[in-house]
């Protein structure tokens, strides 16, 4: 921050070409329209950047100096990193994940990289800096547990989240519920415990319950760009395309590389045939989901519908290639025959 590292970096199409990798990795494996309802665990707020090995060092650098200055012990900069790493770890065992499992960590991890060099580096600054006086027991623990203490006991509910949202992708809905009510019960506060109630009673087709946590979330933080997202999927799935899309384009807001908004605002229009409005947002989830079961077809049928048939047969056989079995896969062949291209 003080060298103003991410500043250099955050373009705006950056943002969102770094959202939409990030997002595309969540989508990996997902057929048609479970990948609306993938949980929405990228939030807002984590953006990822890669810095370069000066950036990471001159980090390093101001970071002991920092710590020395202030009267911390500078070699618990050491200390931090094998901190954090194990702090991963714990995360991903209760998700049941390693970290070469989850491309969000993995990104993490290899942004923050904890080898030996890189520690070696850091002890070679510490021997290097000039006398600095370290107060106290130089870790500063006792405040810093104070006033730590809510988050750590919040911490400790959201492990009974975790739970839930690994009994949700295993569509254990029920016992995820369950799960839920326990972390409720402890604390009744937080935005993505309701969110994720929201999802489970969208699996369901209960949508007044599910719109009733997702509100709740937002007035728990009205920036909470899941549930704006959550809000938007229940109009839709409702039929609902107009309020649908005002709500989606709230969440591109908050989030601009956000996936799975991009394929639900883009199949709105699609719904409402405002096919020139849908090619954009589809286009951007083409990128992030090239594999996806309907993307092909559904952008083929836009172009297909604005006469611009050169790029719809592109995406016909585009279709054919990735999902030939399915309704757009039989509507693309059918297309392709009509228009007298060879397959």
């Amino acid at each position: 921050v003080m060298a103003r590292h991410s500043a250099q970096r955050m373009t705006r199409m950056q943002l969102q070409q770094l959202g939409l990798a990030v997002s595309s990795a969540a989508l990996e494996g997902t057929e048609g329209a479970d990948t609306l309802l993938k949980i929405g665990s990228v939030g807002s707020s984590l953006l990822i950047l890669k810095f370069n090995r000066n950036q990471e060092i001159q980090a390093d650098r101001l970071g002991v100096r920092y710590m020395s200055e202030l009267g911390y012990d500078p070699n618990e900069a050491i200390s931090a990193h094998k901190v954090l790493e194990r702090s991963v770890e714990n995360y991903l065992k209760r998700l049941g994940k390693t970290p070469g499992e989850d491309s969000l960590i993995s990104n993490l991890l290899s942004t923050h990289p904890r080898t030996s060099v890189r520690l070696g580096e850091i002890q070679d600054m510490i021997n290097e800096l000039p006398p600095y006086k370290i107060k106290g027991d130089g870790k500063f623990g006792n405040p810093f547990q104070k006033a730590t203490k809510k988050i750590r006991e919040i911490n400790g509910i959201y492990h009974l989240y975790d739970s839930a949202e690994v009994l949700y992708n295993e569509k254990k809905y029920n016992e995820a519920e369950k799960k839920l009510n326990e972390a409720f019960g402890k604390n009744d506060s937080q935005a993505p415990f309701y969110n994720l109630l929201g999802l489970i009673k969208l699996q369901g087709k209960k949508y007044e319950e599910a719109a009733k946590s997702y509100r709740k979330a937002l007035s728990i933080d009205p920036g909470y760009q899941p549930s704006q997202y959550g809000m938007g999927l229940v109009n839709f799935l409702q039929n609902r395309y107009k309020p649908a899309i005002r709500r989606f384009e709230k969440s591109l807001e908050l989030f601009p590389g956000h996936a799975p908004t991009h394929f639900a605002l883009g199949k709105s229009y699609f719904m409402l045939k405002q096919y020139s409005e849908a090619i954009p947002y589809l286009s951007n989830f083409e990128g992030a989901a090239p594999e996806h079961p309907e993307i092909h077809g559904l952008l083929g049928i836009c172009y297909d519908n604005i006469n611009k048939i050169e790029s719809a047969a592109a995406e016909y056989m585009n279709q054919v290639q990735v999902a030939p079995n399915t309704e757009l896969g039989r509507h693309a062949k059918k297309r392709l025959d009509e228009l007298g291209i060879i397959q």
